[in-house]
C-alpha cells in the first residue's frame, strides 16, 4: 500500500509539475506573439524616429531617419546593408538609400583650412580616361550658411552594353573651420528629379552648432 501510494505521489508530481510547465511555455508564447504584434503595429503607426547628433553636428527630419524592429525596417530612406559600415569607411554619419534605391551619404565634419568654394573646386568633376561629366556649381543656403552645390551628369565609357550614365549631387559647407558634406547619387540618369522634395527637406533640417 505504501509503496503504490508513494508512485502515485510521485506521478501526481510530475503531472502538477507538467501543468506548471505547460502554463508556462503558454504563457511565453502569448509574450512573443504579444511583442512580434506590438512591434508590428508600432512600427507602422510610428515609423520613424530621427537621428540624434555627432560631433556637434545635428540633423533631424522625417525624411532622414528610420526606425526597425525585428520584423521590419520602416522607411522613407532606408537604413543601408549593413557591410556598408565596414571598417575601410568609417568617414560617414549616415549612408542610406531613398525608397527608388538612389543614395544619400552624410559625411562626418573634418577639419579645414579652405573656404566652401576652394572646397567645392576639389569636387568638381574631371575628364580623365573613360569619364567624362556636364556640371553645374551653384550657390545653395544650407544651416544658415553660404553652401555649394555641383550637380553632375557623369559619363563612363568602354562598357559592354554602351555608355553608363549616373548622377551626383554634392553639397559642401564651411563653419567655424569644418567642411560638411552630402551626397545623392543616382545610376540612372534623370532619377534624382524624383527626389526632389525630399531633398529639399533633408536639406534644409541641417543645423549646425
Amino acid at each position: 500500500m505504501s509503496t503504490s501510494g508513494f508512485f502515485g505521489t510521485s506521478n501526481t508530481k510530475k503531472l502538477i509539475g507538467m501543468g506548471h510547465m505547460e502554463k508556462f511555455r503558454m504563457l511565453w508564447v502569448s509574450i512573443c506573439l504579444f511583442i512580434a504584434v506590438y512591434g508590428f503595429i508600432s512600427g507602422y503607426l510610428h515609423p520613424f524616429e530621427a537621428y540624434g547628433t555627432d560631433n556637434g553636428f545635428s540633423y533631424n527630419s522625417d525624411y532622414l531617419s528610420f526606425s526597425h524592429n525585428f520584423l521590419h525596417d520602416f522607411v522613407h530612406i532606408n537604413k543601408l546593408d549593413p557591410s556598408y559600415n565596414s571598417s575601410y569607411n568609417y568617414s560617414y554619419i549616415v549612408s542610406a538609400r531613398f525608397i527608388n534605391g538612389d543614395q544619400i551619404v552624410v559625411y562626418r565634419p573634418i577639419d579645414t583650412n579652405l573656404s566652401a568654394y576652394e572646397e567645392a573646386l576639389k569636387l568638381e568633376p574631371k575628364n580623365i580616361g573613360n569619364h567624362s561629366a556636364d556640371y553645374t556649381v551653384d550657390t545653395i543656403q544650407i544651416a544658415n550658411n553660404t553652401g555649394y552645390k555641383i550637380d553632375s551628369l557623369n559619363y563612363y565609357s568602354g562598357f559592354n552594353e554602351g555608355e553608363f550614365v549616373s548622377e551626383s549631387i554634392d553639397i559642401v559647407f564651411v563653419k567655424n573651420g569644418k567642411l560638411y558634406q552630402i551626397s545623392f547619387f543616382s545610376s540612372e540618369k534623370d532619377h534624382l528629379n524624383q527626389n526632389q522634395a525630399n531633398m529639399d527637406k533633408i536639406v534644409n533640417s541641417f543645423t549646425v552648432y
